[in-house]
């Protein structure tokens, strides 16, 4: 699988974040029992993990998971780690850009590197994801925060990772994919947070299709319409840049969840610079899982059978 990081390979492969409903400020480490259990449930098997890890939790730094990427191993799959600089309070003014890029956090950061450099196996890091939106303490509307700010913390990241040998982590740089955010305010667009090829391995793009759940404007959009307009602004914007969808899912209501997938993955093989698509399987502001019903099962079932999807 070690083609998976260049990108350079003709299909796109399956990656999934998988967790039960959680309460708020929790995060969830699948097993490998469960990855398992989901690969059976898919009927293909998951190239890469994915989980999330806030910098703090319950008053302290969090560690490197090397436990749950050992899980992602042995269920036969690479480990991909969002890393979100928060301790889940979007008020909080605790790990602020600024900070980060001035080495207030250097002692820790330095650790986190020695520990994956020890860990020693391949693995996709993305740092501070959905940057230009406007829900998180990282993003272009709190703390004082502006995209230079953004920038300057992920390349001083990036260069004590370096410094420090491990050269085992593939950098994920992820914005949110346009729709409602307007992209003439700089604080929404996303060229404005690209830190540069020289820090950048690969581009994710989360989108969800939330249809009508949110509020009365939310309305039903196709995998099309979430992710077309940014796939092809940012395949043109850095052409050498492989692509994955750092998180998919559609709500059932509103719409008809099954056709939707179905047309999701035809679309996918018509936008070929995505290499890694990503289910986003909870159930949380809506029932993203892929067994939300029995139709929904049989269209994500029926249609990865396709070879383009690898495993």
């Amino acid at each position: 699988m070690t083609d998976i990081f260049q990108g350079n390979y003709q299909g796109c492969y399956l990656g999934a974040f998988i967790s039960p409903k959680l309460p708020e400020k929790q995060q969830y480490f699948a097993s490998v029992a469960e990855m398992t259990s989901f690969n059976q449930l898919l009927g293909k098997n998951i190239s890469v993990y994915v989980t999330y890890l806030s910098w703090e939790k319950d008053g302290k730094l969090s560690e490197f998971p090397i436990h749950w990427c050992n899980e992602v191993n042995a269920a036969g799959a690479i480990p991909h780690l969002t890393w979100e600089p928060w301790d889940f309070e979007r008020s909080s003014t605790k790990y602020t850009l600024d900070k980060i890029a001035i080495g207030k956090y250097d002692e820790y950061l330095v650790s986190f590197a020695q520990d994956i450099k020890t860990y020693g196996k391949p693995l996709f890091l993305r740092w501070a994801q959905e940057m230009n939106g406007f829900w998180y303490p990282w993003d272009g509307t709190h703390n004082f925060n502006d995209p230079s700010r953004y920038v300057a913390a992920f390349r001083h990241i990036r260069s004590l990772f370096d410094q420090e040998g491990a050269h085992n982590v593939t950098w994920v740089w992820s914005p949110e994919v346009t729709g409602d955010l307007a992209m003439d305010n700089p604080m929404y667009d996303y060229h404005n947070y690209y830190p540069g090829n020289d820090y950048v391995d690969w581009i994710a793009i989360d989108g969800l299709n939330f249809g009508p759940t949110q509020n009365a404007a939310s309305e039903w959009r196709s995998f099309g319409d979430l992710f077309g307009e940014t796939y092809n602004d940012l395949n043109s914007s850095y052409p050498k840049k492989p692509i994955m969808i750092g998180s998919m899912g559609t709500a059932e209501l509103g719409g008809n969840k099954a056709e939707w997938v179905i047309d999701a993955f035809q679309t996918i093989k018509s936008m070929n610079k995505i290499k890694i698509v990503t289910l986003f399987n909870i159930d949380k502001e809506a029932n993203w899982m892929v067994n939300s019903s029995t139709e929904s099962l049989t269209a994500f079932n029926q249609s990865i059978k396709d070879s383009y999807f690898l495993s």
